[in-house]
């Protein structure tokens, strides 16, 4: 990472690999712990080792906030909590202009991971299936993607968010029930979820984007409103068929 921070020489870095899954079982801690802290770090170290290089990490919402949530409710959102600490340090110690995105439920076009939600239910829908889901009652914070492209991009050009941890997301909790059937009505399917047929995952709570700080520093709030965005990403899945 050091010799690639040297070559390339770059004046602005997104730090956007990351290794996402929720599931709490053990086996993923490991995996976790290197992609989405180890990685992190090492690549802040030879940040930090040149020149300051303003540097954006896409954190998650699913972190626990500072002072408020003790506990990380998988290895997921463990990992990157202690990635987000580390920045801190790193501003505050080496430097390292560096800012946290805590980002929200991302769907949109293109998403590879067809076992996320909003893609496994698109591509279960338009092919007739019903898609097996938990009760449904667990209530998210949705953000499209180009939204947070342009939450991204603000990051990197405002120098007095450097040592912040900010939330990127709508602000607005919509439970996955809701969220389902505004997609079956986008693709106009009268396939019945089977909601109730996967449990309710341990620890999980409504994580909601505090949005003030968004747009006190950087100037940005989510633009896109939820039906329009699910209907844009129903289109584009279709047209992959």
């Amino acid at each position: 990472m050091a010799d690639l921070v040297t070559s390339t020489r770059p004046d602005l870095v997104f730090h956007l690999a990351s290794h996402v899954a929720g599931a709490r079982d053990l086996a993923l801690v490991a995996p976790m712990l290197r992609a989405n802290l180890v990685a992190a770090v090492n690549l802040m170290t030879a940040l930090a080792g040149t020149a300051p290089v303003p540097t954006v990490l896409a954190g998650s919402i699913e972190e626990p906030r500072v002072g408020e949530e003790p506990t990380p409710s998988s290895p997921y959102a463990a990992a990157k909590a202690a990635a987000s600490r580390y920045a801190l340090l790193f501003h505050s110690l080496y430097g390292l202009p560096v800012t946290t995105l805590r980002i929200a439920m991302v769907y949109g076009p293109g998403q590879p991971d067809r076992t996320k939600l909003v893609p496994y239910v698109t591509t279960s829908v338009l092919q007739g299936l019903a898609p097996a889901l938990t009760d449904g009652s667990h209530k998210v914070d949705w953000v499209y993607v180009d939204d947070v492209v342009d939450a991204l991009l603000a990051a990197g050009s405002a120098e007095r968010a450097a040592g912040e941890m900010i939330d990127i997301g709508s602000g607005t909790a919509v439970s996955i029930r809701d969220v389902v059937q505004l997609l079956s009505a986008a693709v106009g399917s009268d396939v019945v979820p089977e909601f109730g047929a996967l449990p309710a995952r341990s620890l999980d709570s409504a994580r909601i984007a505090d949005t003030a700080r968004a747009k006190e520093l950087l100037g940005w709030s989510a633009s896109t409103e939820l039906r329009e965005g699910l209907a844009r990403t129903v289109r584009w899945y279709h047209e992959q068929r």
